[in-house]
């Protein structure tokens, strides 16, 4: 039996299947399987998982598209090692990244679920930043209530816990099913993200997600919208009870993951600190985290993006409310980014990021 399974869904993989699937059998922790579950691709993508011609590679294939929580159950139940890690079809995992995370599930059994950071890459495989997540148990939940703190595609959990202790995956989600996933393990169990990166996640506007939160007007985001709020009440609750905020405070916090309205930034800025200090109560070595000041610095910098329609005002609002919570999250501010929004508003701020990527691509 393999000591770890990885899942990979693929619904027409493209020109990224063979490197996703390249990067998990190149892993320097070789005991391991590669479930590739193809939901009724069009492309060849099964054919081309079944030439890569190594026996740890095992194709599942779905005639008719099941949908990803479906097809990653099936997986889960087919899956034969004691922990599973997962990577989407189109990322490519480091070749260390399995060998880190068995041995932190070896080292500490009481977590179920271990993810890491992401080197964040466009289509062609540039580097265009990261993806960050909050490292120990109180950031994570913390941060939890308001948005996924794990990214799905550099997870590994035990088999166990998640199949026959929470149910594995909510098939009728047919959007955040991770999230929802890793709520429900919390409730139960405790859980880290390793701080590094250890796959390169693949961003694409064409990726379902992508599309739907570049854009206000897809006709899926009141559908995201829906399952936001649905999860942050629960995830709220669950951590700090069914009387954290007022039903109108519970809704304006959807707008850290959608976007908040600058008519109602000032309500979400004063119902964000209401939580906080919630938290706070309900666990007290939280203002010893390091972490934890960490995340909400970054959470600040999230914010202040987020604003619509975007002004310096705005930005300059946000950036208040952080230093009001002192040094501890102050220093952790990403300054050039703050103070290039301020300065220059949201669109000056992406003219420069894109001419200092542009510089880099010259320079690689």
């Amino acid at each position: 039996m393999p000591q770890v399974s990885v899942l990979m869904p693929v619904l027409n993989g493209g020109p990224f299947l063979r490197a996703a699937i390249e990067s998990v059998l190149a892993q320097t922790h070789g005991d391991l399987e590669l479930l590739v579950v193809d939901d009724g691709s069009s492309d060849g993508s099964p054919e081309l998982a079944e030439s890569v011609g190594d026996a740890r590679v095992i194709v599942i294939r779905n005639e008719r598209r099941a949908g990803l929580s479906a097809a990653l159950n099936l997986a889960l139940r087919r899956a034969r090692g004691e922990l599973v890690a997962r990577l989407d079809a189109d990322d490519v995992a480091r070749p260390e990244r399995i060998a880190r995370q068995v041995e932190f599930l070896r080292r500490h059994p009481e977590a179920a679920l271990v993810g890491s950071q992401a080197n964040l890459v466009d289509e062609t495989g540039a580097g265009i930043g990261t993806v960050q997540r909050p490292c120990d148990e109180i950031a994570i939940r913390w941060y939890q209530q308001l948005d996924n703190a794990f990214i799905h595609s550099a997870v590994m959990f035990r088999k166990r816990e998640i199949l026959d202790g929470v149910g594995g995956y909510d098939e009728s989600l047919r959007l955040c099913e991770d999230w929802d996933l890793w709520g429900r393990v919390l409730a139960r169990h405790g859980a880290a993200n390793l701080d590094e990166p250890l796959v390169d996640y693949r961003f694409s506007l064409a990726s379902i997600t992508g599309a739907i939160e570049s854009s206000a007007a897809h006709p899926r985001r009141p559908l995201l919208q829906s399952i936001t709020r649905q999860l942050v009440v629960r995830h709220i609750a669950q951590t700090l009870g069914g009387d954290a905020l007022p039903e109108a405070e519970l809704t304006l916090m959807t707008g850290y993951l959608l976007g908040v309205e600058g008519a109602a930034l000032a309500a979400f800025l004063r119902a964000f600190e209401r939580l906080r200090r919630r938290f706070v109560a309900r666990y007290p070595a939280a203002p010893a985290s390091t972490d934890f000041h960490r995340t909400l610095a970054r959470q600040f910098d999230a914010i202040a993006y987020r604003v619509t329609p975007p002004r310096r005002r705005s930005a300059l609002r946000v950036y208040g409310a952080a230093a009001a919570r002192g040094p501890h999250v102050l220093k952790f501010l990403p300054w050039s980014r703050a103070l290039t929004l301020v300065a220059l508003g949201r669109s000056g701020r992406d003219r420069l990021r894109h001419l200092r990527n542009a510089s880099l691509a010259r320079i690689a």
